[in-house]
């Protein structure tokens, strides 16, 4: 069971980073982090509409809910508007 954003994120990089070739973006706040982009290709531009997005609801410091959506990480915000 996920206790607080460590344990949160060490569990979703175990399962998503390990087996997933690319680049993996994290919001300013790698401690709590809003959104989280992943992109097959190392060189993807932050304007590729290719990004698998996460975005993270939080209560205090557990995550409570994360959707995913396709688009571009400089879009992020919008794809959850």
């Amino acid at each position: 069971m996920i206790h607080d954003i460590n344990d949160m994120m060490n569990s979703y990089y175990q399962e998503n980073t390990l087996a997933f070739p690319g680049i993996t973006k994290f919001d300013p706040d790698d401690a709590q982090p809003d959104y989280v982009g992943l992109n097959t290709n190392p060189d993807a531009l932050d304007n590729d509409d290719n990004w698998m997005i996460y975005s993270f609801t939080y209560s205090g410091t557990a995550a409570t809910q994360i959707v995913r959506r396709i688009g571009s990480w400089t879009g992020r915000a919008a794809l959850f508007a």
